[in-house]
C-alpha cells in the first residue's frame, strides 16, 4: 500500500459521508488491501451491502483501486471535513460587520455549545432566534452532539422545523452527524415535519432512507405519530 492511500484512509475517519460514499469507499478499500472479495455474502442488510460493495470492484488491480479511492476523498467539498455540519466560523473582520443583535445571538448560541442556556439572553432573544448563517440555539446543540441541551431545549419550546441559510433543519443535522440518540429527541418534538427540503431537495424521509442505520428509530416514530402513510414509501 502507498503511503498516499494509508493517509487518506486515516483522514476518512474524520469525514461526515452518505451512506453511498461510505459504501464506495468501503468496496474500494477491501479491493485494495485484499483483493477480489473471499467472504461468503453476508445474511445482514449492513452486511450485504457492504458486500456487494466490495464485489463491484472484483478484477480491478489493488493500486488502481487505490488510486480510485484517493481521487474520491480528494473530490470532496471542504464541507465533507470535520464532525460538524455547522458552517465555517466568523473570522475577527467578518465579526465586526454583526449589529448588536446578530452579536448577541452570536453570543447565545456559543454558550449553549458549551452546555450553558443563559436564561436572560433567552427571554430577550426567543428561543428561536437565528445567528446569520440560519443557526438556531437548536441547530448549535445538535451540532456539538449534546443531546441533554437539545431535550432542555424542546422542553422549552424550540422549533425543531426552523432552517438555516442551507435549509437543514436540527433534524438534518442529527441525520448526517449519524446521531441516533439525538434523532430520537427531536422526533418527540411537537410538530416536527420529515417533509422539509433543505437547499438540496433532501427530505428527512429521503435522507434516512439512504442510511440503514436509522430505520428502527423512522419506523417506531411513523408508526406512533402522524405519517403512517410513509410506511411503505420509505421503510423497506
Amino acid at each position: 500500500m502507498s503511503e498516499d492511500f494509508i493517509k487518506t484512509a486515516e483522514l476518512v475517519k474524520a469525514l461526515v459521508l452518505d451512506q453511498q460514499t461510505q459504501l464506495q469507499l468501503y468496496g474500494l478499500y477491501k479491493q485494495a488491501t485484499q483483493g477480489d472479495v473471499s467472504i461468503s455474502e453476508p445474511k445482514d442488510m449492513v452486511g450485504i451491502m457492504k458486500y456487494k460493495s466490495w464485489l463491484s470492484n472484483k478484477g480491478k488491480p489493488p493500486t488502481q483501486a487505490e488510486e480510485e479511492y484517493i481521487a474520491l476523498v480528494k473530490s470532496f467539498n471542504a464541507s465533507n471535513w470535520g464532525m460538524a455540519v455547522s458552517r465555517p466560523q466568523f473570522d475577527e473582520e467578518e465579526e465586526e460587520t454583526l449589529n448588536d443583535y446578530e452579536k448577541s445571538v452570536k453570543d447565545f448560541c456559543e454558550a449553549v455549545k458549551e452546555e450553558n442556556i443563559d436564561l436572560d439572553a433567552l427571554n430577550t432573544l426567543g428561543i428561536n432566534c437565528q445567528d446569520k448563517q440560519g443557526l438556531t440555539p437548536l441547530h448549535h446543540a445538535v451540532d456539538e452532539g449534546l443531546s441533554v441541551v437539545v431535550r432542555q431545549l424542546i422542553n422549552m419550546g424550540a422549533n425543531p422545523n426552523i432552517q438555516d441559510s442551507e435549509g437543514m433543519t436540527p433534524a438534518h443535522y442529527a441525520v448526517e452527524l449519524d446521531n441516533d440518540e439525538i434523532l430520537e429527541i427531536l422526533l418527540t418534538a411537537p410538530g416536527i415535519d420529515l417533509t422539509i427540503e433543505d437547499s438540496s431537495g433532501n427530505t428527512l424521509s429521503k435522507i434516512v432512507q439512504k442510511n440503514y442505520n436509522f430505520y428502527p428509530i423512522f419506523k417506531i416514530y411513523i408508526n406512533q405519530y402522524k405519517y403512517p402513510y410513509l410506511i411503505s414509501k420509505f421503510i423497506p
